[in-house]
């Protein structure tokens, strides 16, 4: 949860990315949630100026944040990424996340902290609050 990171300092990819992206969006930073195949990381995506003054996000993507340690990353870090673990690249890998999927994909990792018997019960109601989601 998002309080313990703050009180502890540590926290794993996604409490971590979504600090991130509460403090990205505080500062109109246009840092946004990305997910590629066993990562969280986010994406700081190129704005485009209209002649009316007005910002609109692009589809290009500047770099990339692990924001477990906080490492930038370019496209060619990501791209090594892909053949490491032998995945093709799929376009939607670099469509900015949702808020709704990033809390989606918070309560499916705090399922996963739930695996005893006695617990299961809490690991159920995550589950079925992500499935609300859908």
């Amino acid at each position: 949860m998002l309080n313990k990171t703050l009180d502890t300092k540590t926290g794993n990819q996604v409490s971590n990315g979504i600090l991130y992206l509460l403090l990205c969006e505080q500062l109109d930073i246009p840092v946004k949630a990305i997910r590629i195949p066993k990562q969280f990381i986010l994406g700081y995506f190129k704005h485009t100026h209209h002649d009316d003054g007005f910002f609109e996000e692009g589809n290009k993507i500047e770099f990339f944040i692990d924001p477990t340690a906080g490492h930038v990353f370019t496209q060619q870090d990501v791209d090594s990424y892909f053949k490491r673990i032998a995945v093709p690249q799929v376009p939607s890998y670099y469509k900015p996340l949702q808020n709704k999927q990033v809390i989606q994909m918070l309560l499916t990792e705090l399922s996963k902290c739930f695996t005893t018997e006695r617990d299961k019960h809490k690991k159920n109601e995550l589950e079925e609050l992500t499935a609300l989601l859908d």
